[in-house]
Formats: structure tokens, C-alpha cells, sequence
């Protein structure tokens, strides 16, 4: 029950922040937080990718460019290659998206503060 507490509480500051592209962030907070079992073995067969993570595992040697080169193409396909001012553009375009939702978060906390605090209570059949 705690823990739907407090991933209740993460998501609506996540929510407010606008911070909708990772949104397991909160659950994994809520779960660390409030002691929630979490397991972490392999699972047979789902091989996680992660380009950031992957980049670094290759600078400290731990892996190797060859070894996720079908990954890393994968990715430039999905993703679409950039020019220096689609990189430059989407930056900005982060910037002012992240200066915006906290303009608006510390608004809407001034206006508003119940709101971040306050949310229906789980009913639960017992």
C-alpha cells in the first residue's frame, strides 16, 4: 500500500514537471522508497540495449563496438540520422521545454498546492 503512496505522489509531480518519456522512473523510485522487493536476474532471452550504456560500457572495456553493432544500427535507422542543426534545434527545443514545466510546476504550486499533496484515496475490497 505504501508503495502505491508514494508512486501516486512521484507520478503527479512527474506529471506536473512534464517529464512523460521515461515514466518507470517514478515506479522505480516509489519501489526503492518504500522497500518494495526488487529483483534483478536475467531474464533468458531479452537482451537490454541502451545506447548511453552501452557507450560507456565500451570506453571502460567491458564491451565492444562489434558486439552491439546490429543494435546501434538498428537504432540510427529507428531514430534517423541528425544534422548538426536538428541536434542544435532539439536541445533548444529541451531547454525551453524544461524551463517552461518549471515555470508552471512552481505556479501551480503557488496557485494550487493541494493538488500536488491531495489525491483520492485507493479503495480497496477487502
Amino acid at each position: 500500500m505504501n508503495f502505491l503512496k508514494i508512486w501516486g505522489e512521484l507520478a503527479i509531480y512527474a506529471d506536473i514537471l512534464g517529464m512523460h518519456k521515461h515514466p518507470t522512473y517514478a515506479m522505480a523510485l516509489a519501489a526503492v522508497k518504500s522497500e518494495f522487493p526488487i529483483y534483478q536476474s536475467e531474464m533468458n532471452g531479452l537482451d537490454f540495449f541502451d545506447d548511453r550504456i552501452e557507450r560507456i560500457r565500451i570506453s571502460k572495456g567491458q564491451s565492444t563496438l562489434e558486439a552491439k553493432a546490429q543494435y546501434f544500427h538498428q537504432q540510427s535507422i529507428i531514430e534517423g540520422e541528425r544534422n548538426r542543426f536538428q541536434r542544435i534545434s532539439r536541445k533548444f527545443t529541451t531547454q525551453s521545454s524544461f524551463l517552461y514545466n518549471r515555470i508552471r510546476v512552481q505556479l501551480f504550486s503557488k496557485i494550487f498546492p493541494s493538488v500536488l499533496i491531495d489525491y483520492p484515496e485507493l479503495k480497496l475490497n477487502n
